[in-house]
C-alpha cells in the first residue's frame, strides 16, 4: 500500500488529507484530484501543468 498526505507535498499546511493505493499513479490521482478541490489557490501558485504535478506527486509516494 502507497500513501501520499498534504503534509507531504507541503509541511506548513494544516490539511490531513492522505491518498492510499496500490501504486503510486493510484495515489497519484486521488491526491491531485483533492488538490484541486480544496487547494486551488496554492495549485495556482505552483504554476505547474497537470503532467508535471502528476509526476511530482507520484514521485513523493511511499509506501
Amino acid at each position: 500500500m502507497m500513501k501520499l498526505n498534504c503534509k507531504d507535498i507541503n509541511p506548513q499546511i494544516a490539511c490531513t488529507f492522505e491518498a492510499t493505493g496500490e501504486t503510486a499513479k493510484e495515489v497519484a490521482e486521488k491526491m491531485m484530484e483533492h488538490v484541486k478541490m480544496e487547494h486551488a489557490d496554492d495549485l495556482v501558485k505552483m504554476n505547474m501543468s497537470d503532467e508535471q504535478m502528476m509526476a511530482m506527486l507520484e514521485g513523493k509516494a511511499h509506501g
